[in-house]
């Protein structure tokens, strides 16, 4: 991780459900750009559980984003590895 400047650092810290809607956000997002078949149930769903303005919160969040976006990484590498895991034994 690298060092962030003042001006990068959140101004509030965010609340555990901060993160959970950036996680949901970052999951919808990366759905749509791999076009899984159902990006527009997860879209849907999202917006239901946080709202319009919970969304907007999150997109403007940059800094709740992007640690979304590294735990989807994180947990779609793990599903790979343990299906790869699965085929070998």
């Amino acid at each position: 991780m690298t060092p962030q400047s003042v001006e990068d650092m959140p101004t509030q810290v965010p609340s555990p459900e901060d993160y959970l809607h950036g996680f949901t956000v970052a999951l919808e997002v990366r759905a749509k750009a791999e076009e899984w078949p159902e990006h527009k149930e997860l879209a849907a769903l999202t917006t239901a559980e946080i709202g319009k303005e919970g969304r907007k919160k999150v997109m403007g969040g940059k800094h709740v984003l992007a640690i979304g976006k590294k735990l989807v990484d994180k947990l779609l590498r793990d599903v790979e590895t343990a299906k790869v895991n699965a085929k070998a034994k």
